[in-house]
């Protein structure tokens, strides 16, 4: 048996982000692979019923990478994120009954941690929002940073101070742009719906001395916007809101 070569590489696929629909009838999940011709990594959402009745079936086309499914609680429609038609991945919703994919982001950085709103009309997601110096292709050419704070880099991520992670909300059908929920020297994430749609839950380090400490807690904004409201207060991580 031969050991592996370096063009093996391009033999290699995997399967995951497994979700199952409201129903409990279908999963979705995303198929990824390794492009030769583009030298880079591919990926569809597929989906397979769950008692094996039929053979899985791809469900977007796969172009470039498509992942991180997620159902619509009605079960009509299952939104994604994919790098399509942009260089990083943008928030795309799809009916499951086929058609087009219809692309609600056009953001300069990838989107995160998708979540539906109750009633199957609103996503809320988070995206890092870079500073405008960042129009500046050029590193050499942009002018100098100055932080203030400990936390200011990544590992994986890069510069952090300048392009914090936000909350966003946008409308299923298109119908609006997406809008930023809060501002300040902070981030957020793990978007998390009530029960009737009113509010979005996320974690989030807002004390002042949020870069010294390891302490973040779980807030709630109203979905329109607002003044955030704290309804934890812990001495450490606080993760998995649901």
């Amino acid at each position: 048996m031969r050991g592996m070569a370096p063009e093996d590489v391009y033999e290699l696929t995997g399967a995951g982000e497994p979700r199952l629909s409201p129903d409990g009838t279908t999963v979705a999940y995303s198929v990824w692979g390794v492009d030769k011709e583009r030298n880079d990594y591919s990926g569809a959402i597929w989906l397979s019923p769950v008692d094996g009745s039929s053979a899985p079936r791809q469900f977007t086309a796969g172009i470039k990478r498509d992942g991180t499914p997620r159902w619509s609680p009605d079960g009509t429609q299952i939104a994604f994120v994919s790098n399509r038609d942009r260089e990083q991945g943008q928030l795309y919703v799809m009916p499951v009954a086929g058609g087009e994919p219809r692309r609600l982001t056009d953001f300069k950085e990838s989107v995160q941690e998708v979540a539906w709103s109750p009633d199957s009309s609103t996503l809320a997601f988070t995206v890092r929002v870079r500073d405008e110096t960042y129009e500046e292709e050029d590193e050499k050419k942009r002018p100098p940073r100055r932080f203030t704070r400990l936390h200011f880099k990544l590992d994986n991520e890069g510069w952090t101070a300048d392009r914090p992670k936000r909350l966003f909300v946008v409308p299923a059908d298109g119908s609006a742009e997406p809008k930023q929920l809060l501002d300040g020297d902070y981030e957020e994430g793990q978007p998390f719906w009530s029960p009737d749609g009113s509010r979005v839950a996320f974690v989030s380090a807002r004390q002042d001395d949020w870069d010294m400490t390891h302490v973040n807690d779980v807030f709630t904004v109203d979905a329109g916007g607002g003044q955030p409201e704290r309804i934890t207060s812990s001495d450490g991580t606080v993760d998995n809101v649901s």
